[in-house]
């Protein structure tokens, strides 16, 4: 036995989440169609169920994290700067036409 505590039940806690289940938690709505007390499409509920666990330990992950997420982001956007800033706008059409490179070996 362990000594973690248990979970609540969803659907005790929130009353709408018995009427909107699929809107709210993926996976509640899930077992509940499993079990057959509920109708829906069991294959977007399984997407959807994943989708979220997995999202949710993304943001876990960045909010561990958030400091180096920030330098990264911050980095990232000052290469983008420095990539438009020394970056040249040709404005001359015959410039942008290139001429004898279709391939043809004439």
């Amino acid at each position: 036995m362990s000594n973690r505590p248990r979970r609540a039940d969803p659907s005790k806690s929130d009353p709408e989440l018995l009427t909107r289940t699929s809107w709210v938690n993926a996976e509640l709505a899930y077992r509940q169609v499993k079990r057959g007390r509920a109708d829906g499409n069991t294959c977007a509920l399984w997407l959807r169920l994943y989708l979220q666990r997995y999202l949710y330990s993304i943001g876990c992950l960045l909010q561990l994290h958030c400091g180096k997420v920030t330098f990264l982001g911050l980095l990232l956007l000052s290469l983008c700067c420095v990539g438009l800033k020394t970056g040249h706008l040709e404005t001359n059409v015959d410039e942008l036409w290139v001429e004898g490179t279709c391939g043809d070996a004439s």
